[in-house]
C-alpha cells in the first residue's frame, strides 16, 4: 500500500498539529478524515517540506503494511462510524503502541488519508457462497459473463455507454446471487486489467 506523495505527508504534518491543538482533538481527527478530500481540493497551496524522500521511503517500508492491516481489521469488523473513528483515533493518535513517535503518527495520518477506505462507510455483509455454488452459477450464465467481458473490452466514446450496458446486463440476472457473481466477474476483469497496465507502463 506504500504511499510516497510527499506533499500529502507534508500537509499531514500541519494537520496533525492542528488536530492536537484543537479543544476536541478526537472530533477534529474524524472531521478531517471525513472531509479531507474536500479540504485538500479547496486549498492548492503546497505545504512546507516535512519529510525527505529518504524518510518517506523508510516510513513506507516500516509502516505501510501496518496501516493497511489496521484499516482492514477495522473495516472488516463492520462497526458503525462512531466506533470506527474512535478505534482509529486510539490506535494511531492516542497510543504509542503501534506508532511510537510523532513522525510515525504523522506518516500514519498521511497514509490513512491516502487510503480508499477513508472516509469510512458502514456497509452490510455481502453475499458469500461455496466454490461449487459459484461455479454452478457461472456455468448457468456463461453467455452473460462472456458478454460482460466483451463490453469491458470495447472502446466506447464515453464511460456512461459501457456503464449503462453493464447495468442492463446485471438487471438481466434472475436473482441477487447471480448479480453478485456477475459483479465479482466484472471486478476481477477490471483488477486484472489494472495490474496489467501497471506492469507494462
Amino acid at each position: 500500500m506504500g504511499c510516497t506523495d510527499g506533499n500529502r505527508f507534508d500537509k499531514a504534518a500541519v494537520i496533525y498539529r492542528l488536530i492536537l491543538e484543537s479543544d476536541e482533538s478526537e472530533a477534529a481527527f474524524r472531521y478531517f478524515l471525513e472531509n479531507a478530500d474536500y479540504i485538500d481540493s479547496s486549498n492548492e497551496k503546497e505545504a512546507d517540506a516535512y519529510f525527505t524522500a529518504q524518510q518517506l521511503k523508510k516510513y513506507s517500508n516500516e509502516y505501510s503494511d501496518l496501516i493497511d492491516g489496521l484499516l482492514n481489521k477495522l473495516v472488516m469488523s463492520h462497526c458503525n462510524k462512531e466506533k470506527f473513528y474512535e478505534d482509529l483515533w486510539e490506535s494511531v493518535m492516542n497510543s504509542d503502541l503501534l506508532f511510537d513517535t510523532e513522525d510515525a503518527k504523522i506518516y500514519a495520518l498521511g497514509g490513512i488519508w491516502s487510503d480508499g477506505r477513508i472516509p469510512y462507510f458502514h456497509v452490510k455483509n455481502g453475499i458469500k457462497m461455496s466454490n461449487d455454488e459459484f461455479a454452478e452459477i457461472i456455468e448457468n450464465n456463461i453467455e452473460l459473463l462472456q458478454e460482460t467481458t466483451f463490453v469491458l473490452s470495447c472502446r466506447f466514446e464515453q464511460r456512461t455507454e459501457s456503464g449503462s450496458i453493464l447495468v442492463d446486463l446485471i438487471e438481466r440476472c434472475s436473482n441477487d446471487k447471480e448479480k453478485a457473481v456477475l459483479m465479482a466477474n466484472i471486478i476481477d476483469l477490471v483488477e486484472k486489467r489494472t495490474l496489467y497496465y501497471a506492469a507494462n507502463n
